[in-house]
């Protein structure tokens, strides 16, 4: 591609279709999550299974980043973004009219798989559009844009679909920016594919396709209530995970580099990732079940009270890079954790009797600790690799946040499943699981916190040794 800078109104061009195609990529990752109990009341499936349309998505999208560069290369930047945005619109318009629950999930997966190439694709484009100079205010606003979609639009928006035309109108609002953003990019974007300089590892995709199947496959197999499934898929789990780490270390164009498993403050801050990432889906998931069965509220309702949230996160984004590029991210990431464990612990301790408020209000801090600790995060675990070893350490850390959104779905819809059950089941038994699963996410955090003071003493050893 050519590298000479681009006129200003041409840069904001490929911003806009940066951005169109991140927001049609997330729209469906959190819109279904305020359609999850009309799904659950038309197919007949419980909470346990109605979170494979959630995860089914979220695992393709998770896999199929990483093929993403080889694919732009060989089919050309154009090509290959069209083709994403009709895809992403027909494989939305299919989950629509699904009339069966597996075909619901089996169309959500294709749609996944589509999403997952374009939600790297808009930073890609930023990256390579915007000289160096520029790409930090670029990267602010496309931030800022990407998480008000599924932060802000997609659980308002989806809320009054919902009340209006029931679930089928929620997978359907990505079609306008697969519009604009394809009608745009036929005008923007470079259509000539680039010469391929190396080999990808597929081998490596697929075993950590199979990683990433294999442990939510393990927490789903919890609900079962058979320790033979669980201990078995554990193992396979493992297993898989041991040899994606060996051909790793053993590969010389592996996915990830062995030097970045050998670096504490990255798989510190990976394992930090994770798991508040666990909270952020999780709660995501949990929190539209418990406005609309445990409060009684309407879906509009339930999409209007996690608004201000959202807004709140969307504006930390450009806060926390001004705060990180002045104070030690280590520190940033600690406080954002404490925000964050503080909000959920508060609504978890009140969750009986909380009014909708205060629960606004406490996730309005959660949300804020949140914006903090992402924008800190990845600053804290890379900051004393070599510059070339940083994008693929970035590659880790973004695995395992979606990792770890995998698994907190499914563990939490397990759980509340589980525990309602042990309540002896019925609505009071429900909304009490609900409630409950707060304490979960709370205790997750917390853990989190725990890495998150590894992850500063490791940063200020490896500082201090350079």
């Amino acid at each position: 591609m050519d590298e000479t800078p681009l006129p200003l109104a041409r840069r904001w061009a490929f911003l806009a279709v940066a951005a169109c195609g991140a927001v049609a990529a997330y729209l469906p990752s959190t819109g279904f999550n305020i359609a999850a109990p009309d799904i659950m009341r038309e197919f007949q499936v419980g909470y346990d299974t109605a979170q494979l349309v959630i995860t089914g998505y979220m695992i393709a999208s998770t896999v199929a980043m990483l093929p993403m560069p080889t694919l732009v290369r060989r089919f050309g930047l154009r090509r290959f973004f069209l083709w994403a945005m009709t895809l992403l619109a027909v494989f939305g318009i299919l989950s629509s009219l699904s009339q069966t629950f597996p075909t619901l999930v089996a169309t959500r997966v294709l749609q996944g798989v589509v999403a997952g190439t374009l939600i790297p694709l808009g930073m890609m484009l930023t990256l390579r559009m915007f000289p160096a100079g520029d790409q930090g205010w670029a990267i602010g606003i496309l931030s800022f844009v990407v998480v008000l979609a599924p932060g802000v639009f997609a659980p308002s928006v989806s809320g009054l679909l919902v009340d209006f035309g029931g679930w089928r109108l929620v997978p359907l609002m990505p079609l306008p920016f697969c519009l604009a953003g394809g009608l745009l990019g036929i005008r923007v974007l470079p259509g000539k594919p680039e010469p391929e300089t190396r080999a990808f590892d597929w081998y490596g995709l697929a075993l950590i396709a199979l990683v990433t199947l294999a442990w939510p496959a393990t927490v789903t197999a919890a609900g079962s209530g058979s320790l033979a499934l669980v201990c078995g898929n554990a193992l396979v789990a493992t297993a898989l995970s041991a040899g994606f780490y060996r051909h790793c270390s053993r590969h010389p164009a592996a996915i990830v580099h062995r030097d970045i498993f050998a670096q504490p403050t990255v798989m510190l801050g990976a394992f930090v990732s994770l798991l508040q990432s666990f909270g952020m889906f999780a709660s995501t998931y949990l929190i539209p079940a418990f406005l609309q069965v445990a409060q009684h509220l309407s879906a509009t309702k339930a999409g209007a009270a996690l608004l201000p949230a959202g807004l709140a996160l969307a504006v930390m984004f450009p806060v926390g890079g001004f705060l990180a590029d002045r104070y030690p991210p280590p520190r940033l990431v600690l406080i954002g954790l404490a925000l964050y464990t503080g909000g959920f612990c508060a609504i978890w301790l009140a969750a009986r009797e909380i009014g909708y408020v205060a629960f606004m209000a406490w996730f309005f801090v959660a949300r804020i600790g949140q914006g903090l600790l992402l924008m800190s995060l990845n600053q804290a675990a890379v900051q004393t690799l070599p510059v070339h070893r940083r994008g693929e350490a970035a590659v880790l850390l973004n695995y395992a946040q979606q990792m770890g959104g995998v698994v907190g779905v499914a563990a939490i819809a397990v759980f509340v499943e589980w525990r309602a059950q042990t309540l002896g089941g019925g609505e009071a038994a429900m909304s009490s699981a609900l409630c409950d699963a707060f304490g979960v996410i709370a205790l997750v955090l917390a853990a989190s916190l725990a890495a998150a003071l590894a992850l500063r003493s490791a940063a200020q050893r490896s500082l201090k040794g350079r």
